[in-house]
C-alpha cells in the first residue's frame, strides 16, 4: 500500500502521521476542518457530522480515523456524532474500494469504562468488524505535544502537584514514533482486528509523573487528594461555567484505568516498546524548553 487517507489530520497524532507516512514515501491525504498546512500533504475539508463522498477518497487503499468528538455543553450529540460519523465513514470506505479502514481506540475503551470518551470508543470499536477493518487501542502517547506537555507544563509551573488518589492508577505509555511504525507495520502485514499497543508493564501515574519532574529537574511535592471530593468539585466548577485542569470526565477515566497485555501485539510484530522511563527519557528536552 502507498495510498492513505487520515482524519483528524491536525490533532497531535493526525498531524504527527501525515508527516511520518509522507516521510515513509506514502501519498497522503489529510481529511480535518481545518488544513493542517503540511508540505507535501493534500487537504480536504473533513467533518463527523458532513463526512465525505466516495469519489473524493477513490484510488486511496486505507484510511485511518483519528476523528473524534468529546463531549461538552457545545457538542451535548457528541455520541451521535462520532457514531454516526464512525458508520459514514465505514461505508463511504467501501463504496471507494478502500481495501483497509483503520480505527483508532483507546485504552480507555472498555466493557467497565465510565467516562464517555471510553464508552463511545468502546461501541465505535463493534462498528470495525469486517475482514477489511484494523482497530488499534494505544496507551498514553508521547510526543512533542499532548499529554505530556500539560503535565510538564504544570509541574513546572507549580510547587507542589495535587494527585487524585495517590496516583495509584495504572497506565501504559508509548512514544508517538512507536506509534507510527506500528501502525505501518499493522497496516503493511494486513493485520485485522483488534490490536493493544502500548508497553507491556503498566506503572502509576505518580510515577509517571515523578519523571516528568525528574526530566525537569525540579524536585516537585505531590501531594494526594481523595476522589469524591476534587469529583463533586469538578462538577460543580463545569456547572457554573468554571475550567478546572481536571475535569469530570478526567476523573471517570481516571477512576476506571485498567492495563492491557500487549505481549502478542510485541510477538507479532517483533517489537519490543520501551519503558515507560525511557519513554518519558526521550522528550527531555522538549519538557525542558517548556
Amino acid at each position: 500500500m502507498n495510498t492513505i487517507a487520515i482524519t483528524g489530520a491536525n490533532g497531535f497524532i493526525g498531524r504527527y502521521f501525515c508527516t511520518h507516512f509522507r516521510n515513509k514515501g506514502w501519498k497522503v491525504l489529510a481529511l480535518s476542518r481545518e488544513n493542517p498546512n503540511i508540505q507535501g500533504i493534500d487537504w480536504l475539508k473533513y467533518s463527523l457530522e458532513e463526512g465525505i463522498s466516495p469519489k473524493t477518497v477513490e484510488g486511496f487503499e486505507c484510511i485511518i480515523h483519528l476523528a473524534f468528538q468529546p463531549l461538552s455543553k457545545q457538542n451535548k450529540n457528541a455520541y451521535f456524532t462520532n457514531i454516526k460519523g464512525c458508520e459514514q465513514l465505514i461505508e463511504t470506505s467501501r463504496k471507494a474500494g478502500i481495501k483497509k479502514i483503520v480505527y483508532f481506540s483507546s485504552t480507555s475503551a472498555h466493557s467497565e469504562a465510565e467516562s464517555q470518551y471510553g464508552k463511545h470508543k468502546q461501541e465505535a470499536e463493534k462498528l470495525f468488524d469486517g475482514d477489511d477493518c484494523l482497530i488499534i487501542k494505544p496507551g498514553l502517547v508521547l510526543g512533542e505535544g499532548g499529554m505530556i506537555e500539560k503535565i510538564g507544563g504544570l509541574i513546572k509551573k507549580l510547587p507542589a502537584v495535587p494527585v487524585v488518589s495517590g496516583g495509584e492508577q495504572l497506565l501504559q505509555t508509548l512514544t508517538i514514533e512507536n506509534l507510527a511504525y506500528c501502525t505501518e507495520q499493522l497496516i503493511v502485514q494486513n493485520k485485522t482486528g483488534l490490536w493493544v499497543v502500548a508497553e507491556n508493564k503498566a506503572t502509576s501515574i505518580i510515577e509517571f509523573y515523578k519523571t516528568v519532574a525528574e526530566c525537569l529537574g525540579k524536585d516537585t511535592r505531590f501531594i494526594s487528594v481523595p476522589y469524591l471530593p476534587v469529583f463533586y468539585a469538578a462538577y460543580l466548577a463545569e456547572s457554573l461555567g468554571i475550567e478546572l485542569p481536571l475535569t469530570v470526565e478526567n476523573l471517570k477515566g481516571l477512576k476506571k484505568m485498567r492495563s492491557f497485555d500487549t505481549s502478542s501485539t510485541e510477538i507479532a510484530l517483533n517489537y519490543t516498546f520501551g519503558d515507560m522511563k525511557d519513554n518519558v527519557s526521550t522528550y527531555k528536552t522538549f519538557l525542558q524548553k517548556l
